[in-house]
């Protein structure tokens, strides 16, 4: 994680400058919110004080990014104007520079609203003319600037960008930034970030005019302060603990690759060494384990953020059980040994192999120098690429090793050629032979075949070719004659010797980058697998890797909203939908459960036909992580949160799902109602999005048994809800700065 991304430090400093903020006027602001501000900070509740910062944080730091967006907007052109401002009026004062600035860039509008903020505030002050800045001058030259360049000045408001039309369509193209910002700052949007920020110093004002508030929140800011630092010192104390686990694999092979052939020696008292380490370090982070303490919280976000700066870089995130499948699987390469990973329709198996392939590569220098210290791993790993054979019934052993083929010959650039014929020209004319430059081209170029036969590499053949490993997907829907072919190279040892029978016996030699990894679907549900004979199967290293829990799919999606600057979710996320965040999460996985077979699930809608809530599963359809991120939560981040969560659910999720089954389009969306989300919707409005399967009489029924003991006994993941819904509250104190409802 980036040093500029820790709020910690930037948020003790807001804090410090709380004692000097100067609100002008504005003294009835927020009177009318309901907040008691006479009672003393200490005579309330511990909820009352939490929420009470909460909302000191969530103002400081609207203002926080106002002042930023603001000095963006007008940064650039106000610095190119100031020397000039110098110049032309001799300007010695900060404000008198930065006002005249503004009308030189064309902000004129702006620039009067800051001119009437001094002002008022000179007289407010008393403060004798010409002591800072003699505004009433400063206020002439600025109206004497417009009337000489009225045609120049700027009103501030932009046109909007003509798009072209084609058959009544508007295509909306997609403006270049200097095209947006060659009209300059729009003086009216400054203007309301100006007012805005009045209002917000006046909020604050009033908070921080609690008895006692003020003391307090200082004492809470230093103490978060602390709690941020150990955050970070956490996250340096479990890259070591990754680090050690990862020396100690590579001593064992060492040792078990060396004359003795086990771990003994100075090999087993590196690995003790190590261990002890580790096991220090491992107190510490248990410490943070402990429940009632701040210490899972400070956990948690520092983990949010390595799973934000991942999700921004399009990577994998590497939640809990990804991280142990990592692990594993990692531990299978440096140990040689062949690893399979299966599990269920869109649980992640090929991203999670392809990203460890990529780790391993990194760590055994597979297409780069690794003495190179000018190396950047980060950039690297974005450009290795294992090895991958997508299995399918149709697949044959020359697909995956490779075939030969009949390709083009490559003759040479015009350049050789010529030189060539010359050359054989000349050499005619010293044996008495004169035979013109054309005629002996035609024989250059007819010499020969122009075609020839190479052999195309398969992805097998590939990887024994460049050391790197092979990802064989889906590997039970190969037949049995490729399984076979995978068989006989899968155990190869480092520094053997394989043959490719089907390139004449081409010989490679096994290097330490090959490595054979694999992906299976399990269950029934999978049309065209095949089982595996015994002494196939017992080649591999086997896990399976299920659907994420439910904290780490609540992860997902926090990490996937994250703001790239800091730590928080951003400010214009609606603060009721956070929390059913923590009820889609549950949603997710309870689809995941009823469609994999862990679980089954009733029916309540059912009660609409006389009929009782009968048990039953998906058989069709799931809601993967995949799903989630990309048709859920990075569309609905997309809308700017303008379009409801449910309509996005609705439209991207349930209508698709009608495709492949009405009966399990119903069942989600029987799953999601009980979550909370489509509370207020009719039959009607699911006809809109074309779910025409949902009757009013069902949506009523649900409601209905709702409240009954027989729902209440069914709902085996209520816990998880209320569970889910505490922890989100502990990190929405930190998340949710900035968010606001007003």
């Amino acid at each position: 994680m980036n040093p500029e991304n820790r709020s910690g430090p930037h948020q003790e400093k807001l804090a410090q400058s709380v004692d000097r903020l100067e609100v002008e006027g504005l003294s009835n602001v927020g009177q009318e919110t309901g907040v008691d501000f006479e009672t003393p900070f200490f005579e309330r509740s511990d909820v009352e004080q939490a929420d009470l910062f909460f909302q000191i944080d969530s103002l400081l730091a609207k203002r926080t990014d106002n002042i930023i967006s603001l000095r963006k907007m007008v940064g650039d052109n106000v610095t190119k104007k100031m020397e000039e401002a110098v110049d032309r009026w001799g300007l010695k004062e900060k404000d008198g520079k930065i006002i005249m600035s503004l009308v030189l860039a064309g902000y004129s509008d702006y620039a009067k609203e800051k001119l009437k903020y001094l002002k008022n505030k000179s007289e407010r002050s008393n403060a004798p003319v010409g002591s800072e800045i003699d505004v009433y001058v400063l206020e002439e030259k600025l109206e004497e600037y417009e009337r000489d360049n009225k045609e120049e000045t700027s009103t501030g408001l932009k046109k909007k960008p003509t798009n072209p039309m084609v058959n009544g369509r508007v295509i909306f193209k997609k403006h270049s930034s200097k095209r947006q910002k060659k009209g300059g700052v729009n003086n009216r949007v400054a203007n309301r970030i100006d007012k805005k920020n009045e209002v917000l110093r006046a909020e604050i004002k009033q908070y921080l005019a609690i008895p006692d508030i003020k003391r307090a929140y200082k004492q809470r800011n230093f103490r978060k302060h602390v709690h941020y630092r150990a955050s970070y010192a956490v996250q340096d104390i479990m890259a070591r603990v990754e680090e050690l686990e990862a020396n100690i694999s590579y001593i064992k092979l060492e040792a078990l690759e060396g004359d003795t052939g086990e771990v003994s020696g100075v090999h087993n008292q590196e690995i003790e060494l190590l261990k002890e380490e580790k096991a220090e370090l491992q107190k510490i982070l248990d410490l943070l384990n402990e429940p009632g303490t701040i210490g899972p919280v400070i956990r948690r976000i520092v983990e949010l953020g390595k799973f934000r700066d991942s999700a921004q870089q399009g990577r994998m995130i590497e939640i809990g059980t990804v991280a142990e499948t990592v692990d594993d699987a990692l531990s299978s390469m440096r140990e040689r040994t062949p690893f399979m990973l299966a599990g269920h329709l869109g649980g992640g198996k090929t991203d999670t192999l392809k990203h460890a392939a990529r780790i391993f590569m990194l760590e055994q220098g597979v297409g780069f120098d690794q003495d190179d210290n000018d190396l950047s791993y980060d950039e690297l790993y974005n450009q290795l690429e294992p090895e991958i054979f997508s299995g399918s019934s149709e697949a044959s052993v020359y697909d995956l090793v490779g075939k030969l083929k009949l390709t083009g010959k490559d003759l040479g650039s015009p350049e050789k050629i010529a030189v060539e014929v010359k050359s054989l020209t000349a050499q005619f004319k010293e044996q008495g032979i004169d035979i013109p430059f054309e005629e002996v081209a035609k024989v250059v170029l007819g010499q020969g075949s122009v075609t020839e036969t190479i052999f195309n590499y398969g992805p097998l053949g590939r990887a024994l070719r460049d050391g790197k490993p092979l990802i064989v997907d889906e590997i039970n829907m190969l037949p049995p004659e490729v399984i076979s072919r995978i068989n006989d190279i899968m155990l190869a040892k480092v520094g053997s010797k394989v043959r490719l029978q089907e390139n004449g016996e081409e010989e490679f030699e096994i290097k330490p980058g090959f490595v054979i990894l694999s992906t299976l679907n399990v269950g029934s549900k999978y049309a065209g697998t095949k089982e595996f004979n015994a002494a196939f199967g017992s080649r591999w290293v086997g896990k399976e890797m299920y659907y994420p829990t439910i904290n780490e799919t609540f992860d997902l999606i926090l990490s996937s909203l994250m703001r790239k600057d800091s730590l928080r979710l951003p400010s214009n996320l609606p603060e009721e939908d956070y929390a059913k965040l923590v009820d889609l999460s549950v949603a997710v996985r309870e689809v995941q459960d009823l469609f994999s077979g862990n679980t089954e699930g009733q029916r309540f809608m059912n009660l609409a036909n006389g009929v009782k809530a009968e048990k039953s599963q998906l058989e069709k359809v799931v809601i993967s992580p995949r799903d989630l991120m990309r048709k859920i939560i990075v569309p609905w981040k997309n809308t700017n949160f303008d379009v409801p969560l449910d309509d996005i659910i609705a439209q991207n999720i349930l209508s698709p799902a009608g495709i492949h089954s009405k009966d399990d389009q119903k069942f989600i969306a029987e799953v999601l109602m009980r979550r909370g989300f489509f509370a207020d919707w009719t039959e009607e409005d699911f006809n809109k999005v074309g779910i025409n399967g949902i009757s009013q009489a069902e949506i009523d029924a649900l409601v209905a048994a709702k409240v009954t003991d027989e729902y209440q006994k069914s709902d085996i993941y209520g816990e998880y809800i209320k569970e889910g819904h505490v922890t989100a509250k502990l990190l929405g104190t930190k998340l949710l700065i900035g968010n606001l409802t007003t």
